[in-house]
Parts: C-alpha cells; structure tokens; sequence
C-alpha cells in the first residue's frame, strides 16, 4: 500500500510541475499571406531576441509554442517579400493570434536564417524505434533505395544477384509480410507489383523513415516486424530534376522529377518517371558441370545469358496547392511495368534458357489534405485508389540448358519440370484510406485512422482449356487509434494506440458449359 501511494504522490509531482511550467508560458498561432490573401507558404516566423520560430506549411499556418510571458518583435519574412515586424504583449494568455500580410517585392535577400529541427530530426525524435534517413545528399547517384537502406542499422538488405534480382529485406532478424513499404503513407502494392524497393532510384526520395517494431497507426498497418515509409519532394515550389547513369553489364538508369506550379491559380503538375536497364551477364566463376570428354565434373567460368532485367514507371499528376479548401488536392495515373529474365533456379545446377517473369500495372489516384478542418488543429488526409495488376509467368521452353547457352530438346518445362504454362495473375485492387489528426493543445493529441484494402485475384493458365473459373476475394480493414501526451517541453512523450484488423475471404467458382 505504500507504494501505491508514493506512486500517486509522485504523479501528482509531476502533473504540479508539468503545470507549473506551462502556467508562464503561451502559444502564438497564424498565418502569413501575401497581398491577394493567398498563404504563403515555408515563410519564417521568429521571435527577435528569443532562439524560437517555426516555418508555416502549405497553407500559410504557423505555430509557436513555449513562449513565456512578456514584450516581443515578432518578424515573418520570405524570400520575394518584404519582412513584416509586429509588437505584442503576452499577460496571462494561454494562446495569441497573431496574422502577418507581406508585400512582394524585388529585391533579393542576402540570408535566410531558419530555427527548428529538420523533418528528419523530428522523426528520430518520435516516442518510436525509428530511424530516418535523409537521402538528399546521395541524390544523383547510380544507387536505389534498397542499397541505401542497407547501410542503416538493424536493416539487412540481401540481393540473390544484379539489377532486378529477388532480394530479401529484413528489420531487426524479421522480414517477409512483417516488413511492410509505404510510399508518403500510402502501401507501396497500391502502385502494383512491379513497383519494387530494388527498382526506385534515390531521386525520387527525400528521405526514408525506418520503423523497427511498433508502427504508428497513420500508416494503417498490420506490419508486426516494422515498415519502411519512403517520403518524396513535397516542395510546391518549381523544380525540375534528370538524371542517367551508365554502368558495367550494360547497366543504364534514368530518373526524372519536377513540378510546375501557377502562383496565381495554385494549377500544379507533378511528373515522375524511372526507367532501369541491364543483361546482368557478369561472370559466375566456379559453376561444377559436367564435362562429356573427361567423363567428369570440373569447375569453369561462365557469363549468365538469360538474365536482362528492365523496369519503368511513370506518373503524373494534376491539382491545386495552398486553397482554402485544400492545402492539396491531387489526381493522378501512373503506370509500371517491368520484365525480368529467369537465368537460374534454386541452384546454380538448374539453368533456364526460356522463363520469364513480366508484369504491369495501371493505377488511378486522389490525394486530399487539409489542415483545420472545420476546427482549429482539426487536419485530415485522404487517399484513394484503383490500380489494375496483371502478373505473367511464362514457363513454355521445353529444353534442358547447360552454361555455355547449348541446349538439348526435352519433354518437360524448365521452372515446373511437366507441362508447358503461361500463368496469367490478374489482381485489381482498391485502396481507401482516411487519416484524421486532432491537437487539443501543446500536450494532448489524437489521430484515428482507416484503411480498406480490396482485392480480387484471378489465375489462369494459357495452355489450359478449364470449364471451372476460380476468383479468389479479399477484403481487408484496419482501424486505428492513438493518444499522445507530450510533457516537460516535449522531452517526455507518451504514446498510446490500439489497431483492430478484420479481413474477410471469399472463393468463388463459375462453371463454363
């Protein structure tokens, strides 16, 4: 009984001091616009004298906490802008409003001081085992997400060969569909599956979260080993970005990103595209065959033959930025597509000559994002999509091949080892989500969010004539909730969340007469 109530004595401490600190002090909140009320957005706004500020986001908005009491000069400035300096008085508020209106103007400024943390210190900084890596500065490299993630700690990442080979991803020892990959929040399969880690190139990435174990509840996953969440360009400003890059084995890569914005009616065009080539004929040393003339195995080196690997994506999107009624709202399509060549089996003993593994796929999106929505600090994120994807394993070379590239005639398939096949994976696929965020001040904050997966799977073969048609159904739903206390300045957080997961199967047949 004593230490519960030394428990309940000490919480009590806590909550006292807690409070005590946040008695002095108060929040300055608002938005910064330009001379036709439009928010500008990534303006500066810092308190002369004091080591405080924040950078307003898409729609003008910017907050500052942590402030004690007293007389301030309050600057919000941009690049393309004149400054705007206003005085307040703080007494015994617990939150100010505090608009600026800045004028455009010529004249070029000398430097741009900005206080704050960069997103990716804010990551690390979260109440979970995450990591993030900030990719900015490898950008233009011959790399792909995959061998950047390798080099962070806990991640293994291991290839079973050259460009577009199977690999396997694991986090701290756990992998498979424990793992899961996010592209800005939404599931990477969203994009269909010839949208790989191994394939995207640094470009495209601003920087990678890493979460090892627990993930938070706005991704809307049922990960239990971790998840990879890999965050792009989200600047509104124009860019335009290209990159190639030529390498051994006839390797080429070709990356591209840009944006075109309109000031005045917030019109914005993204564009993103990839394409990856390679024959992948690098020397295997030591392959044990079996030499007819000495009657015996012997150790020789060869060139793998039947291995190039090409994959490409492109996307475009169309929508307006920084509206009152949307910080952005964006539809798009995209389509990938890759084509891998089948060299070996489980071993280095089986090698193929013929098999092939192709895919594609077409998808249509929309993305909404709002913050205050309705309310103040009330901020929602929407997703949708529809993505069409069709999956091909070709197995239709009856031959036995050998290292040298000679073959001889046989009677049976090379992967399957019987009859002849063209499987053909057909897999549309819907993906809803709905991510609402509530702050309801400096210390309490919630997030709910819902996910809704639907998949429909046919499977048929091109050499099989059936009169029976299997569809397999899939729906899945995921809804979460999480509760965030932030204490002691922000040094002490706590974070609770729960998920609620129902999946749903069906199997249906359909009989041809």
């Amino acid at each position: 009984m004593q230490y519960k109530y030394l428990s309940a004595i000490i919480l009590f401490f806590l909550v006292f001091v807690c409070a005590a600190q946040t008695s002095t002090r108060t929040t300055i909140t608002g938005r910064v616009f330009d001379n036709s009320e439009k928010p500008i957005p990534f303006a500066n706004v810092v308190i002369n004298g004091l080591a405080l500020g924040d950078m307003t986001d898409l729609s003008g908005k910017y907050t500052i906490r942590k402030i004690p009491f007293g007389t301030y000069e309050i600057t919000a400035s941009s690049i393309g802008y004149t400054s705007q300096t206003k005085q307040v008085s703080i007494e015994n508020k617990k939150s100010l409003t505090l608009n600026f209106s800045l004028k455009e103007e010529a004249n070029e400024l000398d430097e741009t001081i900005v206080y704050g943390k960069s997103k990716s210190q804010k990551v690390r900084e979260m109440a979970l085992h995450v990591n993030a890596i900030d990719v900015t500065g490898i950008a233009n490299t011959t790399a792909n997400l995959s061998q950047v993630l390798n080099r962070s700690a806990g991640v293994k990442v291991r290839e079973q060969g050259g460009m577009g080979s199977d690999f396997n991803f694991s986090i701290n020892g756990l992998s498979g569909s424990a793992v899961k990959f996010f592209i800005d929040g939404v599931p990477m399969e969203a994009m269909g599956s010839s949208m790989t880690l191994n394939n995207i190139p640094v470009n495209l990435a601003k920087r990678i979260e890493v979460y090892k174990g627990v993930v938070p509840v706005e991704l809307g996953s049922d990960a239990l080993g971790g998840a990879v969440n890999i965050i792009t360009n989200q600047d509104i400003n124009k860019y335009l970005d290209v990159s190639y890059s030529f390498g051994s084995f006839n390797t080429h890569r070709v990356a591209l990103t840009s944006l075109v914005r309109n000031k005045k009616t917030g019109l914005t065009l993204k564009a993103n595209a990839y394409y990856n080539y390679s024959d992948n004929d690098y020397l295997m040393r030591g392959v044990e065959i079996f030499d007819y003339d000495l009657n015996q195995y012997v150790e020789k080196d060869f060139n793998r033959f039947h291995d190039q690997f090409q994959s490409a994506m492109g996307q475009l999107e169309v929508g307006v930025t920084g509206k009152k009624w949307a910080d952005t709202f964006f539809v798009g399509a995209s389509f990938t597509k890759q084509d891998k060549e089948i060299q070996t089996g489980s071993t280095q003993n089986l090698v193929y000559g013929g098999a092939e593994r192709n895919s594609k796929a077409y998808n249509t999106s929309l993305h909404y994002k709002k913050t205050d929505l309705f309310v103040k600090n009330l901020d929602i994120s929407l997703y949708a999509s529809y993505v069409n994807d069709t999956f091909k394993v070709i197995d239709t070379m009856q031959r036995k091949y050998e290292w040298d590239g000679s073959y001889v005639e046989a009677n049976r398939a090379e992967v399957s080892r019987g009859a002849r096949s063209s499987y053909i994976y057909k897999r549309p696929k819907t993906f809803v989500r709905t991510n609402l965020n509530y702050t309801l001040n400096n210390h309490h904050s919630f997030n709910v969010n819902y996910l809704r997966t639907s998949l429909k799977n046919n499977v048929s073969d091109e050499f099989v004539t059936t009169s029976v048609k299997t569809t397999d159904y899939i729906t899945k739903q995921i809804a979460g909730l999480s509760y965030q206390q932030n204490w002691l300045e922000n040094k002490w957080t706590n974070t609770f969340f729960g998920n609620t997961i129902v999946m749903i199967r069906k199997l249906k047949k359909k009989i041809f007469l």
